[in-house]
């Protein structure tokens, strides 16, 4: 998240709900009802994750580390809340915390109204780049692919330069145009390892270009047979 706080959920975090037995809402990328990126298939098009044998990847996959009550998801790169208490205590001053509860416990249509006050009340890049987070979870992946670049163009050779490319990567991901993702991780990386970068911002930006990459590799492999 960027404006008032950077924009990577490391300083302002919301996510999906884990209770003690099993999450109850993850959404996959692979199954999530989305405009395509290329614009094939109409609004409704699924992106379906291309099938085949569990890839390396999966099978090694650990948990991205997080911050206090929340973790992410090494194989949808969305955040997972593992303690609520802890999440909310921790957060408790954002003035967006109820907005991201709602859109990471998969409640997008619930954080729209939110979101869209935030950015008319004021306009800065963390406003503008939670509005494209939610759009990206209602399925209108373009949208959000369109405001990230736009907040590139204003913000590059910044400090949010870095989280910005990779919440582009994490909606060309959802729109299952993996090859992308796998660019824009690999640039977020490239900035955070520069930088000198928190070490568990750069273990996300590692671990999510890695599965961009396991992806982009599956569906080439599917292509060619």
């Amino acid at each position: 998240m960027v404006g008032s706080a950077p924009l990577d959920p490391r300083a302002r975090r919301g996510t999906r709900v884990r209770s003690s037995q099993q999450t109850r809402f993850r959404r996959p990328a692979w199954v999530k009802v989305v405009t395509r990126i290329d614009g094939s298939g109409g609004p409704d098009t699924l992106s379906p994750m291309p099938q085949g044998k569990e890839t390396p990847f999966e099978s090694s996959a650990t948990r991205i580390p997080g911050g206090p009550g929340w973790s992410m998801d090494p194989l949808t790169l969305l955040p997972v809340i593992d303690d609520l208490t802890e999440f909310r205590r921790a957060h408790a001053d954002d003035p967006a915390l109820s907005v991201l509860e709602e859109l990471w416990s998969g409640r997008p249509e619930r954080a729209e109204p939110a979101a869209l006050a935030l950015v008319r009340s004021a306009r800065t890049a963390r406003h503008r780049a939670l509005l494209a987070d939610v759009r990206r979870d209602l399925g209108r992946v373009s949208q959000a692919v369109e405001e990230y670049r736009d907040l590139l163009r204003e913000h590059g050779g910044t400090g949010r330069e870095a989280a910005l490319w990779q919440h582009l990567g994490k909606a060309y991901f959802v729109g299952g145009a993996y090859g992308e993702a796998a660019d824009a991780f690999e640039t977020a990386l490239r900035l955070r390892l520069d930088s000198g970068a928190d070490p568990d911002l750069v273990t996300s930006s590692r671990q999510a270009l890695d599965r961009a990459r396991s992806l982009a590799g599956r569906g080439s492999e599917g292509t060619a047979s």
